[in-house]
């Protein structure tokens, strides 16, 4: 495809879901409903276990603490917040390396999220050595109604 017709479909690509996006918070504003909150936290698997990771470069607005279950499952707790329109959970490429997958549930005041290897298809503890490292993140991102 020729540079200039590549540029026309990129333009014309952004400009179609710049547009929605406007409708989308246009509309909600005049039915009255805030536009919706969007967070975000990254959450660090250090030796002592995971912990958000905050400095001058990484922001977490959307946790208060993280602890490991018993069972082994992940507790990210927040602040009250409306209801979930979504939420995602990113491993970094220390943990695709690693073949670990990770998976949310909940959202409300606390996420639960469980880590499975996709080498064995097995649950992986969330205090377990494999997710533990210098870079070894997931991301977290939660969509709640404003």
């Amino acid at each position: 495809m020729r540079r200039s017709r590549w540029f026309a479909v990129a333009l014309l690509g952004a400009t179609v879901v710049g547009t929605g996006l406007y409708v989308s918070e246009s509309t909600a504003e005049a039915d009255g409903v805030a536009p919706p909150l969007v967070t975000g936290c990254a959450i660090r698997f250090e030796a002592a276990g995971p912990a958000i990771y905050q400095n001058s470069t990484h922001l977490c607005t959307g946790a208060t603490s993280v602890a490991v279950e018993p069972d082994g499952d992940l507790v990210i707790r927040s602040g009250t917040r409306g209801p979930v329109i979504s939420m995602t959970v990113e491993e970094d490429e220390t943990l695709v390396r690693r073949g670990i997958l990770a998976g949310p549930s909940g959202g409300g005041s606390e996420t639960v999220v469980r880590f499975f290897s996709t080498r064995t298809g097995e649950p992986v503890r969330a205090d377990a050595d494999v997710l533990k490292g210098t870079y070894s993140n997931i991301w977290v991102t939660w969509v709640n109604a404003g």
